[in-house]
């Protein structure tokens, strides 16, 4: 590709990158204002019954990616914060989830693609799962594509030790995040497989 061409659509990623900014800020907003629903909804209740009743952390199946979104929850439950105040951080908890590993895939990795791929897996794809939000297998697809970023970001050889030791932190809470993780995982290992082997042939 032309590098013109390659700039050309570098900018428009960048461009839909910030428009996805405010996309998850609208979404950290609905998740405010609509944190009851989501707070009732299904297992959601039973969630933040058992953070606030142990006064730690709901992990299930030994799904320990549960820990994340429920960081905010937890924190404030320590802080002796309110029932309100802990539903509505427990409801913005899993955005903010979200929106973090988007800020870093886009803005210091500069994945601006694999940033756009989680957005539209949060907006295009999604209905009621809104209201779902504690599916560990969505916050295991979201670490999947924070590690298939970091691993693109350069080359394996050249990661540095506590980079490697991330990758394998990030590795072990998605193989315990749900079953299903086997399928979406494999097929980004089998894309990073193609998309060397193309390269190599390109370059040779």
């Amino acid at each position: 590709m032309k590098p013109e061409l390659l700039s050309y659509k570098f900018s428009i990623e960048k461009n839909l990158f910030r428009i996805g900014i405010m996309a998850y800020v609208f979404l950290l907003f609905l998740s405010v204002i609509y944190y009851q629903e989501r707070v009732i909804l299904f297992d959601n209740s039973f969630y933040l019954f058992e953070i606030i009743r142990t006064e730690t952390f709901c992990i299930q199946r030994y799904r320990i990616i549960s820990f994340l979104p429920e960081m905010l929850a937890y924190l404030a439950i320590k802080l002796g914060a309110s029932l309100i105040v802990v539903s509505v951080l427990f409801s913005l908890g899993y955005s903010f989830f979200y929106f973090s590993i988007y800020l870093f895939v886009g803005m210091y990795l500069r994945k601006y693609q694999l940033a756009l791929v989680l957005l539209f897996f949060n907006t295009l794809i999604v209905s009621h799962t809104f209201f779902w939000n504690i599916s560990e297998l969505n916050l295991g697809i979201g670490l999947t594509i924070l590690l298939f970023a970091i691993y693109s970001h350069r080359t394996f050889e050249t990661l540095q030790i506590w980079q490697h030791h991330v990758l394998l932190f990030l590795l072990v809470l998605i193989s315990f995040s749900h079953p299903l993780i086997l399928f979406p995982f494999t097929f980004l290992i089998y894309y990073l497989l193609c998309l060397r082997s193309l390269t190599n042939h390109l370059s040779s």
